[in-house]
């Protein structure tokens, strides 16, 4: 059984669903048998559950994952209580892992214990009801602001024609036990009635399941009226100078002008198809036309958390609880299993000498040598465009040394950008951002880098060790010791820099190309890069965060375009 399977069979069960073959839980068995490091995993992933299970029975809303999730479930259903098989699994799952891997750990003071209630499991399950599946009322992104208040969690309960505005973030409600509508700022919308809903700008993904109300659903913009009454799935944006685009990915839409032409006639459109709709005017659009211009809305409506239109594939902002810096005389955890972002296959490991620490606002803890600024690291383009940013941020120890490092989901890339060795298939693109700023500039052996590659090869890109004056550089890191460069910009390593790397993977040697503060509204020019060089064939499998000098890194960012990685808004 592969890795990937024997997670997803345990997050199944973990999440309630108990039919399983018994040649899958043989399968699961013998997987944890025969690897330490797969107990390990397995352990984790069973103490993570039941810790999030524990902190989503608290009185106060709960927050995924602690406090760096970019998931708010402001709502959730009871959950009926864990089945005989679920309890079995669990034992199994912990049994062999605490006998391959030696783990100790008291489960009496970990595990939920049931109080003041009478549980009464029946042996025979057939001829029970089962449970109703049903999603979160309401869902939103960390980065979310609402320049008006925010609606209520429940969708049904909205006030009709109150116009709300989201201005920054993405934010989910469901209109149906199978239907949903995700919204992504900057956008402006209002609930006409109980079916009825005003797209005034902005983009908005619909997911609309079989036999939702038994009626049919109405989205008005300024340019066109669609209505929804079967499974479909689509995306909208839409703006009064730009008209509305409108694509189906699924199912089904029909639409009609607005105002309606005389005819007052319904056009349908079908999975595969866009259209432009402006001044009067259908204008068919190439579906990679739609691709370019909106991103992965795809994912955004099925993955289990919102994207914005043009989303990264993978995301850390560092939203975690702030710590305390570490040096040789204080140590902690670090951001050992926060696992907050997305496009991630585990939560972030420490395997240095001190840990990592969080930091929300830089200068409390610093000396007047420090240039990092106290609102934490960011970016403004020679436009005036800012990228977009929240949160913490992570911060290297200062002593030796913080070694912080997480694995990429590789099953959430397309098929054609990966392939055995991990992201990277022949052919394919990968473009890479991140925030960066160090305590000051001093070289020598001082270095923090963030590292993207495989065990044997890979990028380190950062502060490196060598002359009197860091400057920020990249480096090929190979068989983690022999290196080719470092390729050097004229930027120091105290001033904030907002690092773009491009890799074309691609037979034998990958070409790299890397920029430094680059406009954000358009894709920068070969010819204006500040790294340009070649390395040998290396694939991408996680992302590694070392130093042993104080340097800040934030708002990390992998996508398949200049646009996922570089989202940007206007003041």
């Amino acid at each position: 059984m592969r890795e990937s399977d024997a997670l997803r069979v345990i997050d199944d069960h973990l999440d309630g669903q108990d039919e399983f073959p018994p040649e899958v839980t043989a399968e699961l068995t013998e997987w944890l048998r025969d690897d330490p490091d797969n107990a390990d995993r397995a352990f984790q992933r069973v103490m993570l559950h039941v810790l999030l299970s524990r902190k989503l029975s608290q009185p106060d809303p709960p927050r995924l994952g602690g406090n760096g999730s970019d998931i708010v479930f402001i709502q959730t259903p009871a959950e009926p209580p864990p089945s005989p098989r679920w309890m079995l699994l669990l034992g199994i799952v912990v049994l062999i892992a605490a006998a391959v891997s030696g783990i100790t750990t008291s489960l009496v003071l970990l595990l939920p214990q049931q109080r003041d209630q009478a549980i009464d499991i029946p042996k025979n399950h057939e001829g029970l009801p089962k449970p109703r599946v049903v999603g979160p009322e309401h869902r939103t992104s960390a980065g979310v602001h609402w320049a008006t208040e925010a609606p209520d969690p429940l969708y049904s309960s909205w006030a009709l024609n109150e116009k709300k505005s989201l201005t920054t973030g993405i934010a989910e409600y469901r209109i149906g036990p199978s239907s949903r509508f995700v919204v992504t700022g900057p956008a402006r919308f209002a609930k006409l009635g109980q079916a009825e809903f005003s797209l005034l700008e902005g983009g908005c993904g619909v997911a609309w399941g079989d036999g939702a109300d038994a009626q049919s659903w109405k989205m008005r913009t300024s340019n066109a009226t669609l209505f929804v009454d079967q499974s479909t799935r689509f995306v909208l944006h839409t703006s009064s100078e730009t008209g509305t685009v409108l694509s189906v990915l699924d199912g089904e839409v029909e639409f009609q002008h607005r105002p309606p032409r005389e005819s007052g006639s319904n056009q349908s459109l079908l999975a595969g198809q866009a259209v432009w709709i402006e001044g009067g005017r259908v204008i068919a659009v190439e579906s990679d036309w739609v691709n370019r211009q909106l991103g992965r809305v795809q994912s955004a409506l099925n993955a289990s958390y919102p994207q914005p239109l043009d989303a990264p594939l993978l995301y850390e902002g560092f939203d975690y609880p702030e710590t305390l810096p570490t040096s040789s005389k204080f140590t902690h955890a670090g951001i050992s299993l926060e696992h907050g972002g997305w496009g991630w296959e585990a939560c972030w490991q420490e395997s240095g000498s001190l840990g990592s620490s969080v930091d929300h606002a830089p200068l409390r803890r610093s000396t007047s040598q420090d240039r990092r600024d106290i609102e934490g690291l960011s970016f403004r383009d020679p436009r005036g465009y800012l990228l977009r940013t929240s949160g913490g941020q992570l911060r290297t120890s200062f002593g030796s040394k913080s070694r912080s490092e997480r694995k990429i989901d590789l099953e959430a890339w397309p098929e054609e950008t990966r392939d055995s060795h991990g992201i990277g298939a022949d052919g394919s693109i990968v473009w890479l951002s991140f925030l960066a700023q160090s305590y000051g500039s001093a070289g020598g052996t001082r270095y923090a880098f963030l590292r993207i590659g495989n065990e044997h090869t890979g990028l380190r890109l950062g502060r490196l060790p060598g002359p009197d004056t860091s400057l920020w550089s990249v480096e090929v890191d190979q068989n983690n010791g022999d290196f080719d460069g470092p390729y050097a910009s004229t930027i120091p390593a105290d001033e904030a820099v907002f690092y773009v790397v491009r890799i074309q993977f691609q037979p034998g040697r990958e070409q790299v190309h890397g920029w430094l503060n680059p406009e954000l509204s358009t894709i920068p020019a070969d010819s204006q890069a500040a790294f340009n060089f070649t390395t040998p064939e290396f694939r991408l499998r996680s992302v590694l965060i070392e130093g042993r000098y104080s340097t800040d890194f934030d708002e990390l960012r992998l996508g398949p375009t200049f646009a996922s990685v570089s989202p940007y808004h206007s003041e």
